[in-house]
């Protein structure tokens, strides 16, 4: 049985594993290889801080927002909208960076990827320096000659989807102000 902070870790780093080339699908760089290189990356970059463009470059925090809430999010103005995506983007950033910072210490295996036209998974073991191995998943989509990740799965668990049910609790029990709130503070 893995350990929730082991998930989380290995779903941050497989978050992190989104940088893919900029390419177009047909001359695009082999996902596996670009993953080992922004693994190396990632862990070379932990020792001066992660950087946030790292997150701005290659997630499409947009849709991981919407996706997280669900059904809230369609009803939402443009100018709630906008406020709820900057939050998740706050939150995002922070959860990722604690759990690298965390847990430096992994090794890949069965890294492998699927691309059909504009999708891709990135699949992958990682196992850490303690505790059993985890069966991750990255979702990407291709959007203007670039790659971003939108998902990660966690033996099969959706990382976004599993955040809904959080959500959309403190948007019903503290509305919009409240759900920004927590967003901003965690």
């Amino acid at each position: 049985m893995t350990h929730r902070p082991v998930k989380s870790l290995l779903t941050g780093l497989c978050l992190a594993f989104a940088v893919l080339s900029n390419p177009a699908p047909a001359a695009a760089e082999d996902p596996q290889a670009v993953a080992q290189k922004v693994y190396a990356q990632i862990k070379s970059d932990l020792n001066v801080g992660l950087s946030n463009a790292l997150v701005d470059e290659h997630f499409d925090i947009h849709t991981m927002a919407a996706q997280a809430l669900g059904e809230p999010f369609r009803g939402f103005s443009a100018e709630q909208k906008t406020a709820y995506v900057q939050a998740f983007d706050i939150y995002f950033k922070k959860a990722l960076y604690r759990v690298l910072t965390a847990y430096k210490d992994v090794t890949l295996s069965d890294l492998n990827s699927k691309v059909d036209g504009n999708h891709a998974v990135i699949r992958c073991v990682v196992k850490p320096a303690a505790g059993d191995a985890v069966n991750l998943a990255l979702n990407l989509s291709l959007a203007q000659d670039s790659w971003k990740a939108n998902d990660v799965s966690v033996e099969n668990i959706s990382l976004i989807r599993s955040y809904r049910p959080q959500f959309s609790s403190l948007y019903k029990q503290n509305g919009f102000d409240g759900l920004v709130e927590f967003l901003k503070s965690h």
